[in-house]
């Protein structure tokens, strides 16, 4: 038996193109049909990469499309929710970039959205796929680590210069800093963990009570004084509503403690990928 490939629209083309050599690899089972972006100048990088597909500005158009069967959300966070609803409403099946939501009502009605639709849903956390995240998860499996007792995540990574657009105006981050405060992306640390500790599947553990800690407001601040002068608004007290780090606490219904930590404005080396895991053994 032979499969059709499936016809996949990328929305959001500048974090899209990270997955163009994906494309390539999966070229039999990915047939790229669309890329849904507001900018022309990347719509139009994309056509040459890519001549036979469409080019969409508008999101709501392109579900339109019934020859689309998926979608790729490469788009800023916030959008995620929203979009995924609207093409899972729309018969598409939805792979989205992290996060999956941002608030609980959004978060719900997507839930509710799946079950209705019956099209499938994946939340892209990149990082649980990693070789070394995938090793130390068979390690858990075979209980080489005994019982675990304590588990640590952070994403701890200087994104500075991704807050503001070259006008000094805020990107989505810096949307994101400005208006929401809280552990804002735990993703890439809660993930792996996540997997680790078989959290919300059959025979595993569950979360059952969340603690969240943030920082004085600082570092962005002080980049911004220095990067567009003292009168900028960002360069301001009270701007950033968003913490420099947050922390999270986390404990399970089998008695695991989970410590998350985010930050992505501070001044410091990159440390990405900065996991713990302790056990009896």
């Amino acid at each position: 038996m032979t499969h059709q490939p499936l016809r996949l629209a990328i929305v959001g083309g500048n974090r899209g193109s990270r997955f163009k050599q994906t494309l390539s690899a999966l070229a039999e089972h990915i047939q790229l049909t669309a890329i849904c972006d507001i900018n022309e100048e990347m719509l139009h990088q994309w056509k040459q990469d890519y001549p036979g597909i469409e080019l969409y500005r508008d999101y709501g158009q392109l579900l339109q499309n019934s020859t689309i069967d998926a979608v790729l959300l490469a788009s800023p966070m916030l959008l995620h929710a929203r979009q995924s609803i609207d093409a899972l409403r729309a018969g598409k099946h939805v792979l989205s970039e992290v996060i999956a939501a941002h608030t609980v009502e959004d978060a719900w009605e997507l839930v509710e959205t799946v079950e209705k639709t019956g099209m499938v849903y994946m939340m892209a956390e990149n990082y649980c796929f990693e070789r070394s995240s995938l090793t130390v998860k068979h390690m858990a499996e075979q209980r080489l680590f005994g019982e675990i007792t304590y588990a640590e995540g952070g994403y701890i990574h200087d994104l500075r210069h991704s807050v503001h657009h070259k006008d000094g105006s805020p990107t989505w981050r810096g949307d994101l800093h400005h208006t929401y405060n809280g552990m804002n992306y735990p993703t890439h640390s809660i993930g792996p963990i996540a997997k680790w500790l078989g959290l919300n599947e059959e025979g595993g553990d569950r979360m059952e009570r969340m603690s969240t800690f943030v920082s004085n407001s600082r570092s962005l601040r002080h980049y911004f004084a220095d990067m567009f002068g003292t009168g900028h608004p960002a360069a301001q007290e009270g701007y950033w509503k968003q913490g420099d780090s947050a922390v999270t606490t986390i404990t399970t219904r089998r008695g695991v403690l989970i410590v998350l930590r985010v930050d992505w404005t501070s001044a410091r080396p990159h440390n990405m990928r900065h996991y713990a895991l302790q056990g009896t053994e």
